[in-house]
């Protein structure tokens, strides 16, 4: 798995947007804007070249779907690259480092910090995984 920073252009094949998941986890289908349960918007998702999770940087909960959804497309054994907004193009060489296991997480904490001002806690299980 790699994490790339990415810049979309085109057309999002699936996109899904986790809403007020205090309660109950809910999902929001972005195509007819209806709450789908994340069984079926995996199976909705599966064979799409990108997907676009939404979320609202703050909210723990909406990293956790992003992490869920990463975890189930990988342990089907499809290919992926993650997308970060928060790295600019000149530190893909610091990203790759960070996947090839290469820095240990103290130092890629720095990186992080450096390009983005949300708490740590909020994404590390998704730069763990």
């Amino acid at each position: 798995m790699n994490i790339y920073r990415c810049l979309a252009i085109g057309v999002m094949i699936a996109a899904v947007l986790p809403v007020n998941m205090s309660a109950a986890q809910q999902i929001t289908r972005m195509s007819d804007r209806k709450p789908v349960e994340f069984a079926q918007m995996m199976e909705e998702i599966k064979d799409s070249k990108v997907i676009l999770v939404g979320e609202t940087h703050y909210e723990k909960k909406h990293h956790d779907v992003q992490l869920d959804v990463i975890r189930v497309l990988h342990g089907k054994g499809i290919p992926l690259a993650i997308g970060l907004e928060m790295f600019p193009a000149e530190s893909q060489a610091q990203l790759d480092r960070w996947t090839k296991g290469k820095m240990i997480e103290r130092s890629f904490k720095w990186v992080y910090a450096r390009y983005w001002a949300e708490e740590w806690s909020l994404y590390r299980d998704i730069f763990m995984f």
